[in-house]
């Protein structure tokens, strides 16, 4: 119910009407706005399932997608891997004629190329090594028969020697290299005259030794023909210089000593100073003016000296190898250093 006062007349206007009149309205309504609030929210839930079952099929088929693509690029990158393990399993067996067949595009493609440039760089520094080797060989052979043939041109039967009273001789000759150009010799020349040479050849290896052999020859013949220490150095000189293209030459030290009396006559031709001792003395070096060495001037007279040994005396001749044996920061041993080791041993023997 509901009033209000009507002031003109001094009533009181009423109006009374049933409760379902205006309840039933908003009972309408609200039943109204539920059943679309639920039509609504069923529809609502029905498009987010449709989502999201769109977007689980999307997913999946993307999924799919990369999976596929994946595994193609997968096998275009692991197959020619697994190729080229297999050429190089086949090369690593020893088959060096064997390449890789692998031709694509990419990365593995350079790769494959790289490696069958190795192999063939590989197959020809074996061929070369090969080739190197045998030549090695052929060369290690003759420097061999060089060497064989040069250790028998040098007299090393010492008992003969040492079957006179008058003297005690030792000699050796250690090479720095397989083949060398220095040699020494001792033979009498008659029966109460010794000869003593020690000689150096310029060069090493075969064509020293060559060289060696001829000049120890003509050396020695000349002695044997009875020419005096100068005379059989003039011979031998011009000897070889007939034919001495390869321009070498050879210093020599040359003594020819009569074993009943010690005296003796010497030539130096450019070699190291022999070192003497006499009895009860200390060794030290007899210096004296040298002629040029044997090989180098056509024609030219070598000067020669008289000497005299007396019981008890040393006589010590060597090669350059001993005074220029040099050491790691290039300082030579030197002559000075040498004659303090002969004086350190002053009375040893000969060996």
């Amino acid at each position: 119910m509901t009033f209000a006062k009507i002031e003109s007349t001094d009533w009181t206007f009423c109006i009374m009407s049933p409760i379902s009149v205006v309840v039933d309205p908003a009972r309408e309504i609200r039943i109204s706005i539920e059943s679309n609030t639920d039509s609504v929210v069923s529809s609502v839930l029905d498009g987010v399932l449709r989502v999201i079952r769109s977007c689980l099929i999307l997913t999946a088929v993307i999924l799919l997608v990369i999976t596929l693509t994946a595994g193609y690029f997968s096998r275009k990158i692991t197959k020619p891997l697994q190729t080229l393990t297999a050429d190089v399993n086949e090369i690593s067996g020893g088959n060096l004629d064997w390449r890789s067949k692998v031709d694509t595009d990419d990365e593995i493609g350079k790769l494959a190329d790289s490696f069958n440039n190795m192999t063939d760089s590989l197959q020809k520094y074996i061929a070369d090594l090969k080739e190197a080797t045998a030549k090695e060989e052929r060369i290690a052979g003759e420097h061999a028969a060089a060497t064989m043939i040069q250790e028998s041109m040098l007299p090393k039967d010492f008992d003969i020697i040492s079957e006179h009273e008058e003297f005690d001789l030792y000699a050796t000759m250690t090479p720095a290299k397989e083949v060398g150009g220095d040699f020494y010799d001792y033979f009498f020349t008659d029966d109460t005259h010794l000869a003593l040479i020690i000689a150096d050849v310029s060069g090493k290896s075969v064509p020293a030794a060559l060289f060696m052999a001829i000049a120890k020859t003509l050396i020695k013949n000349g002695v044997l023909l009875g020419k005096n220490p100068s005379e059989a150095l003039e011979y031998a000189n011009d000897k070889l210089l007939e034919t001495n293209d390869a321009m070498l030459f050879v210093t020599v030290w040359l003594a020819i000593i009569d074993i009943t009396t010690g005296k003796g006559i010497a030539a130096n031709a450019g070699h190291e100073h022999p070192a003497l001792k006499r009895a009860g003395g200390e060794w030290e070096l007899v210096v004296y003016g040298h002629s040029p060495a044997v090989g180098v001037i056509e024609g030219i007279p070598f000067k020669e000296h008289e000497f005299e040994l007396h019981s008890g005396d040393r006589l010590y001749v060597y090669t350059d190898g001993a005074p220029e044996a040099t050491r790691g920061d290039d300082e030579l041993y030197g002559t000075e250093r040498l004659i303090d080791a002969l004086n350190r041993q002053g009375d040893a023997g000969p060996e």
